[in-house]
């Protein structure tokens, strides 16, 4: 038992065996006794969710009743793993939202209806799965919350530029002023973004990972904490980049008319804080992601 995970035990053993066992791994308490498959027959479909609940050692129990147990915690949304290596575990597997047979001594019915075989027939194996699917499933949202944000930022920008800058006169010829060149652009994206977002493939897992409750099945990877994030980040990073490069370029330029020279120079400077300010901005990002 822990962080909203419970173990079942479900044999079809003798319920002394089933109870023995269950009490050696702390599945029943010593005023707690196994229930038996005859015991499930007839009950209504609460009360087989109210017997799977409070009872961790079901004995004598027949395929259909592995089912119906099953079915009984899916009910209650439950995602359910179900380990087996008998021909008759194979309908539960099949049923479970996880099936588990055994690599070494499962059948090959049971092995064909489970999603995972474990291949050296460990449990502890399944707690390392979870362990690295929790940092891989983490990792994703943490890669989706740095690299949409900063894309989104980074195209905002270059609409920003191409819509609402204004044009200045270079030697009688106006000219639209763009935030950034081609080739910046393309820095940043194959060569900035890219470099930034592989550590956080590489996160380590963290400390109370595995102290935390599942994640509702369908919850959507979108969450409302990413889409803020999206929103948010994109907005400040390009109201920041657009500021920046407005202030540098006209700073330089000045009210004076604007010379080819004196135009290139503040372009490029401009240009360059721009750049600058969203490399930051997303080095900064990534820390905090």
């Amino acid at each position: 038992h822990g962080a909203g995970i419970t173990v079942k035990m479900i044999t079809g053993d003798h319920p002394v065996t089933a109870e023995a066992i269950g009490r050696q791994l702390g599945l029943l308490q010593h005023a707690q006794h196994a229930m038996q498959g005859r015991d499930l027959d007839g009950l209504s479909e609460m009360q087989l969710q109210d017997a799977v609940m409070s009872t961790n050692v079901f004995a004598r129990v027949a395929p259909e009743h592995k089912i119906a147990l099953v079915q009984a915690l899916q009910a209650q949304r439950h995602v359910v793993a179900m380990t087996g290596d008998g021909v008759n575990d194979a309908p539960a597997l099949k049923r479970a939202d996880i099936g588990v047979a055994m690599g070494i001594t499962g059948t090959a019915v049971s092995k064909e209806a489970a999603k995972v075989v474990l291949m050296d027939d460990n449990f502890a194996s399944i707690a390392a799965a979870v362990e690295e699917g929790r940092r891989v499933y983490d990792n994703l949202v943490r890669s989706l919350a740095f690299v949409l944000p900063t894309n989104l930022g980074l195209a905002c920008t270059l609409s920003i530029a191409m819509f609402f800058f204004p044009t200045v006169s270079v030697d009688g010829v106006n000219e639209l002023l763009m935030a950034m060149s081609p080739s910046q652009t393309l820095w940043i994206n194959l060569v900035a973004s890219v470099t930034l977002s592989i550590p956080l493939a590489f996160e380590v897992l963290e400390a109370n990972a595995m102290k935390r409750m599942p994640r509702p099945p369908d919850e959507p990877v979108f969450s409302g904490f990413v889409v803020t994030r999206l929103i948010l980040v994109a907005v400040l990073m390009s109201a920041g980049a657009c500021s920046l490069f407005l202030w540098e370029y006209f700073r330089i330029v000045g009210a004076e008319p604007v010379t080819a020279a004196r135009h290139a120079f503040a372009l490029a400077e401009a240009q360059s804080i721009c750049v600058t300010s969203i490399t930051f901005t997303q080095v900064f990002y990534l820390l905090n992601c």
